[in-house]
């Protein structure tokens, strides 16, 4: 019988959890093995090496915690810079692809096709048409993306009613769509 790829990443899978729990179990031994010589070494001491000892463990204790939220900024500064590099490799242009028959629409902005039911992009282009410029058409789209389609955020990255993206979708919107009476 061949062995697929998926079958045998999901053998590693339990391979690498069984490691993992025996690791566990070893640290854990030899955690209790370390407190029960400290309270032995404890007993022996004297009150003020006791308040140094203390001190000194406190003094550990904030070490760790600050270089694991060091760790956790770094990884988020990281996560954020590889989205934010990801974006800047898509010009700001949209397309917009309509089905044959005008029921759905998709329109494509940093690198995501985003679905919209005709119903959808009527409001699109109600909420342009009805903007003064680009910047209350972007606080228009934003928001109505942030209420209705919070997928479209999500997708592309929008993060702001600022994003010049909605400046580029308001544009290409009015000089392509009109309201229909």
């Amino acid at each position: 019988m061949k062995k697929t790829k998926a079958g045998s990443k999901k053998g590693a899978s339990k391979k690498s959890g069984v490691k993992k729990a025996a690791h566990k179990q070893k640290s854990a031994a030899k955690a209790a093995s370390l407190l029960n010589e400290l309270k032995k070494l404890a007993g022996a001491m004297a009150e003020e090496d006791l308040d140094t000892l203390v001190d000194r463990a406190r003094i550990l204790i904030h070490n760790r915690d600050v270089l694991e939220s060091a760790g956790r900024l770094k990884k988020a500064a990281e996560s954020l810079a590889r989205k934010q590099g990801a974006r800047e490799q898509y010009a700001l242009k949209v397309k917009v692809r309509e089905a044959a028959d005008l029921s759905y629409f998709f329109i494509d902005f940093y690198g995501y096709e985003n679905f919209f039911s005709r119903d959808e992009m009527r409001k699109i282009v109600k909420m342009c048409n009805a903007s003064a410029d680009g910047a209350d058409a972007g606080r228009r789209l934003f928001n109505w993306f942030k209420n209705d389609r919070s997928d479209v955020l999500k997708n592309t990255g929008l993060e702001s009613s600022r994003d010049p993206i909605l400046g580029v979708i308001y544009d290409y919107i009015i000089r392509n769509y009109s309201v229909k009476k």
